[in-house]
């Protein structure tokens, strides 16, 4: 998305985005997070396969982020990512395929799991669709589900080191 598509959306009071950061900025510039489109996004769900760690730790630029979704590739990003955004109430990784990334196996698995905020959602692309949808129409999505799980894990109802929500 150029600099005018993003101008042309930064007066809707959007509070969810669901899309990919080149749909957003243009790569060879700087991103932009101070953008006021960004002003009110409380949940973001970035779909990129391919995105550079320091675009990913600018995300802690955002003023009201509470809700973050990335796909699981970004296993290697989400303690860092954990930690400079404190503010975040829920911190969620789409699996979508089954053999990647193993994050039991991670080096940062263990403190991923003991941080009450982390979900694993694991799903294919056309639950994943499906789930989008239902949300728009009935706000029942992975991201209601996982506030429930985080509230459980913090509230001890589900062991702290079960992570996943299939």
């Amino acid at each position: 998305m150029d600099q005018h598509a993003l101008s042309l959306l930064v007066d809707l009071p959007l509070k969810q985005f669901h899309g990919r950061v080149t749909q957003l900025f243009d790569l060879s510039a700087e991103n932009d997070f101070f953008h006021r489109f960004f002003a009110h996004i409380t949940h973001l769900a970035l779909l990129d396969q391919s995105v550079a760690h320091e675009t990913l730790s600018n995300l802690s630029l955002l003023p009201n982020l509470t809700h973050l979704s990335l796909d699981s590739i970004f296993v290697g990003a989400s303690l860092t990512l954990l930690r400079k955004c404190p503010f975040l109430l829920v911190f969620v990784l789409i699996r979508t395929r089954l053999n990647f990334p193993d994050i039991d196996h991670h080096p940062d698995g263990g403190a991923l799991a003991e941080d009450p905020r982390f979900v694993l959602v694991v799903c294919d692309l056309k639950a994943s669709l499906e789930d989008w949808h239902m949300g728009t129409r009935s706000g029942n999505d992975y991201w209601s589900r996982a506030e429930d799980f985080v509230a459980k894990r913090r509230s001890g109802k589900v062991d702290i080191s079960q992570y996943r929500l299939d």
